[in-house]
């Protein structure tokens, strides 16, 4: 753990770089292009809705 305090600075230097290209590349995003091109799913995405309804475990004694 010496090294931790000998180099303490070199750590925040590379959390502080990666902090500010995080938000550079949030910056970058465009978010009304993502909506208005983004795919339609349908609300349950559950495959097997045929079998939801058989498996009421609750009501199983």
């Amino acid at each position: 753990m010496g090294w931790l305090v000998d180099y303490w600075w070199f750590i925040l230097l590379v959390l502080t770089g990666i902090l500010i290209n995080s938000i550079k590349a949030l910056y970058l995003m465009d978010v009304s292009n993502y909506l208005k091109n983004r795919l339609t799913q349908s609300s349950h995405w559950d495959n097997n809705v045929q079998w939801d309804d058989e498996d009421d475990w609750a009501e199983k004694k």
